[in-house]
């Protein structure tokens, strides 16, 4: 079925089929949609029908309440054509790219489930084709047993991989999450689509980087700090990393994250914060320039010495964090907005 989609006086169109969300539909046909979760719940991917038929999709989708349907406005990272339809889309970037890196969809096993805490795992998921992906850029997996999309960061900074690198924290409600966590299989079939994201590593920019992370929200920096650290980035550039859990016994990837800041003991430092414990802590075998404070991660990285003038900011995590992070990055540090890069899964 063709889709017609129009921004301002520009039009173009792309194929899509009644089992394809339009948006995973446009972006691996180089359309410049607009979108940040791509899972339903932050509304960014909203477009109005002007004439076709839709399945909606996803009825209680969180990003639903943040739309106009009685207007004609729909997620598209929800509906499915039913017929040839015409849309608006809103946005500022080029109607359709094309060029590299559009993402597709893929098939894979879920493999390696393994547990960093009491509400935290990694995983792994095998390709039967390879990906090629920026570090800091994610998936959206779905699992034949959860009819939904769910968004998940690599760790990994492999730039074509069979293999991609996840870590996944329980949710109270959370379909996905739960499933994973009662996994007694050893390998699961999953689909992939992607990857996706805007708030990547480009060495070129010559940029320092200051990484604010928040629980599992941590995967798309280690992205980006192991590929730094692979190509000898930080010789010459700084990073100061803040993570966020709650509590001491809530750190995971501390091991990992100690390694990097050994490797570049002078331009690498991370600091912990705890949220929900005060006073000291001692964890052995860190490197010296492993801190662990208390507070809230988006108030600790208020510390920190990079310059703004050249500092990259990546931030990721809860909602209410990154809304946080970037209250103060640019109303107290007065960072401008194209310095800081972050995708908020909602």
């Amino acid at each position: 079925m063709k889709i017609t989609i129009t921004r301002k006086e520009t039009t173009g169109s792309f194929e899509s089929n009644t089992e394809e969300p339009l948006l995973f539909a446009g972006l691996r046909q180089g359309a410049g949609l607009e979108y940040e979760c791509a899972t339903g719940t932050c509304g960014t991917c909203r477009a109005k029908l002007v004439s076709g038929e839709l399945d909606q999709g996803w009825a209680e989708a969180p990003g639903r309440l943040l739309i106009k349907v009685k207007r004609g406005e729909f997620l598209m990272c929800q509906a499915r054509a039913l017929s040839d339809c015409d849309i608006r889309v809103p946005g500022k970037q080029a109607l359709f790219s094309g060029g590299k890196g559009l993402p597709d969809h893929f098939s894979g096993t879920l493999h390696s489930i393994t547990a960093l805490t009491a509400d935290v795992l990694k995983f792994k998921v095998q390709l039967q084709n390879p990906m090629t992906f920026q570090p800091g850029q994610f998936v959206v997996l779905q699992s034949p047993h959860v009819n939904a999309y769910r968004a998940y960061s690599m760790t990994n900074s492999d730039e074509a991989t069979s293999e991609l690198d996840f870590v996944i924290k329980k949710l109270p409600d959370g379909g996905f999450s739960s499933w994973i966590f009662e996994q007694t299989e050893a390998v699961s079939a999953v689909k992939v689509f992607g990857p996706l994201g805007k708030a990547v590593f480009e060495p070129a920019l010559k940029k320092d980087i200051l990484c604010i992370a928040g629980g599992s929200g941590i995967a798309g920096m280690l992205s980006i700090l192991s590929a730094g650290c692979r190509d000898n980035y930080f010789a010459d550039h700084k990073a100061h990393v803040f993570f966020g859990v709650r509590t001491e016994a809530d750190i995971f990837f501390k091991e990992e994250l100690s390694e990097i800041a050994r490797q570049f003991p002078d331009t690498i430092k991370v600091t912990i914060a705890l949220s929900e414990q005060h006073g000291p802590v001692h964890l052995p075998g860190l490197a010296d320039n492993f801190v662990i404070t208390d507070g809230f991660v988006h108030l600790a990285a208020r510390e920190t010495e990079l310059s703004k003038e050249n500092t990259m900011a990546y931030i990721a995590g809860p909602p209410p964090m990154v809304d946080g992070a970037l209250k103060d990055l640019i109303g107290q540090a007065g960072y401008a907005p194209d310095q800081i890069r972050f995708d908020k899964f909602g």
